[in-house]
């Protein structure tokens, strides 16, 4: 398949049409381009550089990379980027929706249903997209909410061998090449708001314990809570042993010794690396940055206030009797 629209084969030139991109839209503009999007300039409507979808009408809880694998699965661009993979769980995901949506109703009806799900346009209609009126278990959410039970680690298991049995005949899970991105570690980022390192840290205690097979939304919750008792139990247990406090009070002092004499304390920063690691009887045999190793361009003096000293500052402006001259 050619390349419907070249000139956004960047990933810059992509991005870079999202300026005037609707503001109020939970999809972030990073997410769309990455996922092969550009902004087409109207609405909310973006189309996939490569093959020509277009798509409009997003809904809060819509993942890029899942609406194009289900609205496009022969675009060569999901197809590199994500896998056969992805695109078959993603489409066996949209089916499993739509059979549960349409649970009971007659063959009539479940054809008029399943062409009013949620709206996408071609190269061909243009932007005509029919309104985002899909009833709820045809929709986006259901359809993430699928892909996320089975996860990326149930894509990369094997099928049993010709002639086998089920047990025992799978292939080891592989790994997930963005596990930050999937819809597991998106919810937890953006629905439960935990920041992103603590979900890195958890899915790489995760798999580092139990393996890619039991990356789930709720393994990754057990990691974050395992991992934030520890956190806890560390901060009390520093508060609580005087010789870590003793440790920490030493390294604090030592930030503010001369790195030259290790006897005066600093005061002199030096320009342009910034760097604030000489007194002032040493800066002046210095002619590189002994952090840095760059040239000394020039120098300022600094002064640290000590906390007694402040505090004696303090009180003397709160009391008017030290600051009134004796006649």
């Amino acid at each position: 398949m050619a390349i419907k629209h070249p000139e956004y084969t960047a990933r810059s030139a992509r991005l870079g049409s999202y300026q005037t991109f609707p503001r109020h839209m939970k999809q972030h503009p990073a997410d769309m381009t990455d996922a092969g999007f550009y902004y087409a300039g109207f609405g909310d409507c973006c189309r996939c550089f490569h093959c020509g979808i277009g798509l409009r009408n997003w809904d809060p809880e819509d993942n890029p990379w899942i609406e194009h694998a289900r609205w496009s699965a022969e675009c060569p661009y999901i197809l590199k980027m994500k896998g056969q993979a992805f695109i078959d769980l993603v489409q066996e995901a949209a089916r499993a929706a739509e059979m549960a949506d349409n649970d009971g109703d007659n063959e009539a009806d479940n054809e008029s249903a399943s062409t009013q799900s949620k709206s996408a346009v071609n190269e061909k209609s243009g932007a005509n997209n029919s309104e985002p009126n899909s009833t709820a278990g045809n929709s986006s959410y259901e359809i993430e909410n699928n892909v996320a039970k089975a996860s990326e680690a149930e894509i990369s298991k094997g099928t049993p061998e010709e002639g086998g049995s089920s047990a025992g005949n799978t292939i080891e899970a592989k790994p997930i090449k963005a596990p930050l991105r999937t819809a597991a570690a998106q919810s937890l980022i953006h629905d439960e708001h935990i920041k992103p390192k603590f979900v890195t840290a958890a899915i790489d205690e995760l798999v580092k314990t139990e393996g890619w097979g039991a990356f789930s939304l709720e393994n990754i919750r057990k990691y974050l809570k395992s991992q934030e008792d520890s956190r806890k139990s560390a901060t009390s247990a520093s508060n609580a042993d005087p010789s870590m406090l003793k440790q920490e009070n030493k390294e604090l002092k030592d930030l503010t010794i001369c790195k030259i004499c290790l006897d005066e304390k600093v005061s002199i920063v030096f320009l342009p690396c910034g760097h604030l690691v000489s007194c002032p009887q040493c800066a002046p045999a210095l002619t590189k940055c002994p952090i840095c190793r760059k040239g000394i361009k020039g120098t300022v003096r600094t002064n640290l206030v000590e906390k007694n000293t402040l505090k004696a500052n303090t009180l003397d402006k709160n009391n008017p009797k030290t600051n009134t001259k004796k006649t």
